[in-house]
């Protein structure tokens, strides 16, 4: 016997039997027995073979719930020592580990929005009819699923009846059977301008009409989040983020070599060296759980997994269900390098994929599991926060701390489409500004209505034109161009709200500005003093004072010049192959192609 390895694992069945795992390199199949100790103490003998060659042996062994200085004796049948080995044997760790099923939605990129917004009342119906199929299973065995986002139950609530809705809620989300995450969607936060990144937080808000306290927010499939986000989340009372990415790029990455035998190597991160360097494997130098900690000092617990569609992977958990011996061979493994990395004994993984209608057959093996072995306990997630609370309250301050962008999401996506990115992030400012005049023109004019249902349904159709399958897909014909039929909708529908109550505020205000004959009201919407050309009848140059306005007469709006800038004074930028020139209106004036030798 050569090369002898002693590993006790932390998997534990029925009756307290460790798993044990002797393997060694062996000159011929050969019988012997194990005899543990102690001290002075035999606490379990067991026989095992190995075979011939570099062999393994699993044995069962009731060992002593706590760390102990073992001495692990292996003779042979004529009674001979072969291995007097001593060393210092763990505890076993008590393991609870929440799988998350759930449909993963990206909304209108496998299929048209109107379809999968169907699908989010077809798929909380059917998951309720399987909590009821197993609410007399042991409580730890029973189907549970969670809605990734907000965007998820209000497509129920506006397509379901107020009893529906009512007994959805409080039979089963109010109990943790069906859980449902605070934020909207996996959006591309890269791409909100600032009060977008602020409205975004609001639905957690709106939760709370329902009596839903979700601290939780998913960021599934997205491959990065920006960093700004930390404050506002955090101080909207957003305190968790379940994240999976998907590191898929159409171009692999020449530098991070990845993984090809890895299971699903082009989109799971524990692969690496996808096109986007998003860090994500349980054998990276960063954490899979960590606080991320803001500018400003706030932080959110951020819990890592590897794809969601493969997040149980390593642990033998899959979205179909493995055979129960293929399950706990990988998980041996799993929990072994888990007990060597981390302190923790509660665990999160998702195992689902997308618009997944709900099924037992995960909670089905998680049963088979659970009737088989007392740890580690497999548990369906419902309620999010769960996990968080129990890591959190055994072991906060062992939790590191990090703080960063996390790396930018998808960037070719958005800017696949940089016209309608581009109108986006005009309605972004137009629909902010359009805000600030409201509410100035609801302090002046008693007779005049913030109009906030407007603003949200705005702000709201913004939100989910920015949901991650905003971009590239390899898809063709109708549901693509439905797609973005309905991404232009929802941009020009936020425009448009944006102009009308602009126009309707500034009225409502001027109304109020004393005065007489024709003038011009101009209010500057940002907190510092600008000066702007306006044109009205003529042109002219006006100083505006910070968040306020100016009244000019019709006779001052002619007298007063308007300021002309010499292009050839205006701002250049250039690098080895453009030169840009901007006009004095902030506008391109010129691309100058330097291979080219021409202006494009």
């Amino acid at each position: 016997m050569k090369n002898l390895k002693i590993t006790p694992r932390s998997i534990i069945k029925k009756g307290n039997l460790r798993r044990v795992d002797i393997s060694a390199y062996n000159e011929k199949s050969t019988h012997y027995s194990l005899s543990v100790y102690n001290g002075e103490e035999c606490v379990a003998k067991a026989p095992f073979a190995l075979s011939s060659g570099d062999s393994t042996a699993t044995l069962w062994l009731r060992l002593p719930d706590e760390d102990f200085e073992a001495r692990f004796v292996i003779s042979d049948l004529s009674g001979n020592t072969v291995s007097d080995t001593v060393f210092e044997c763990k505890k076993a760790r008590k393991w609870t580990i929440y799988v998350t099923a759930s449909s993963h939605t990206d909304i209108g990129l496998h299929n048209s929005q109107y379809i999968q917004r169907f699908n989010s009342s077809k798929f909380i119906d059917k998951a309720i009819r399987l909590c009821d199929e197993t609410k007399d299973r042991e409580p730890d065995s029973q189907y549970h699923y969670m809605m990734e986002g907000s965007w998820f139950l209000s497509n129920y609530i506006a397509d379901r009846s107020k009893e529906e809705t009512d007994r959805l809620i409080n039979e089963y989300i109010k109990n943790g059977r069906l859980g449902v995450c605070a934020g909207v969607a996996g959006n591309h936060t890269q791409t909100f301008g600032f009060e977008e990144m602020c409205r975004a937080a609001y639905s957690r808000k709106w939760l709370k009409k329902y009596g839903i306290d979700s601290k939780t927010m998913t960021m599934i499939d997205n491959n990065g989040m920006s960093w700004s986000m930390v404050t506002p989340f955090a101080r909207a009372g957003y305190e968790n983020i379940i994240f999976a990415p998907n590191q898929w790029n159409p171009l692999p990455s020449a530098v991070w070599k990845r993984d090809s035998s890895v299971y699903a190597y082009t989109w799971n991160t524990e692969a690496g060296g996808g096109g986007s360097r998003i860090d994500v494997r349980y054998e990276s130098a960063l954490p899979m759980l960590f606080y991320w900690q803001g500018a400003y000092g706030e932080k959110m617990l951020v819990w890592a997994s590897t794809a969601y569609f493969n997040g149980g992977h390593n642990f033998g958990i899959e979205i179909e269900g493995l055979p129960i011996n293929e399950t706990e061979e990988k998980m041996a493994k799993q929990l072994t390098l888990m007990d060597e990395r981390y302190p923790y004994d509660v665990w999160l993984v998702e195992a689902y994929t997308d618009d997944q209608e709900p099924d037992l057959a995960l909670c089905d093996r998680i049963g088979e599991w659970n009737s088989t072995y007392e740890y580690p306990k497999l548990k369906m997630l419902g309620n999010a926060d769960e996990p968080f609370n129990l890591v959190r309250e055994r072991f906060d301050s062992q939790i590191p701390v990090l703080s960063g962008d996390i790396t930018g999401g998808w960037y070719q996506h958005p800017l696949s489409a940089a016209e309608l990115l581009a109108d986006k992030q005009e309605a972004d400012r137009r629909l902010a500004n359009a805000e600030k005049l409201a509410t100035v023109a609801a302090y002046l004019n008693d007779e005049y209505k913030y109009p906030k249902s407007l603003f949200n349904k705005a702000w709201a159709s913004l939100i989910m034109n920015d949901e991650h399958s905003y971009g590239t897909s390899g898809y063709q014909g109708r549901r693509v161009y439905e797609t973005w039929l309905q991404h232009r909708d929802w941009i020009e529908n936020a425009r448009d709200i944006a102009d009308s109550e602009t126009r309707s505020a500034l009225k409502a205000i001027a109304d109020k500005v004393k005065g007489s004959g024709k003038r011009v009201l101009a209010f500057n919407p940002a907190a510092f003093e600008r000066t702007e050309n306006l044109t009205a009848d003529g042109e002219c140059s006006a100083s505006l004072p910070p968040f306020g306005y100016k009244v000019i007469s019709a006779e001052e709006f002619n007298a007063i010049p308007h300021i002309k800038t010499d292009i050839s004074k205006a701002p250049t930028i250039e690098n080895n192959y453009y030169r840009v020139k901007f006009a004095d209106n902030g506008s391109i004036a010129e691309i100058y192609d330097k291979k080219l030798g021409k202006p494009l």
